[in-house]
């Protein structure tokens, strides 16, 4: 579901600024973190270290999508951006 079908306000523009600054905050956390973690391990360990950890996210993407496949909107979803598109297997 998108935030903007939750809140319902006379600006759009209000909508982008209040979700930019969640998106920020989830990022400037991620950092936080992230920092601490390069500080205690060294950056060469810590660069090994997310490279090993982004391994099983590659391998489900390329077991989840099929490899003959394009993209098509879902029923319904013609106004709807091209990366919500669903892929699909050819026939």
């Amino acid at each position: 579901m998108r935030m903007e079908m939750i809140w319902v306000v006379r600006d759009q523009s209000s909508h982008y600024v209040i979700f930019a600054g969640f998106m920020a905050l989830g990022v400037t956390l991620f950092k936080m973190v992230s920092g601490s973690i390069q500080l205690a391990m060294g950056y060469q360990h810590f660069f090994l270290w997310v490279v090993l950890a982004s391994v099983p996210s590659f391998l489900l993407a390329f077991k989840v999508v099929p490899k003959n496949s394009t993209s098509v909107a879902p029923p319904g979803g013609d106004d709807l951006p091209g990366s919500l598109a669903v892929p699909v297997p050819f026939k």
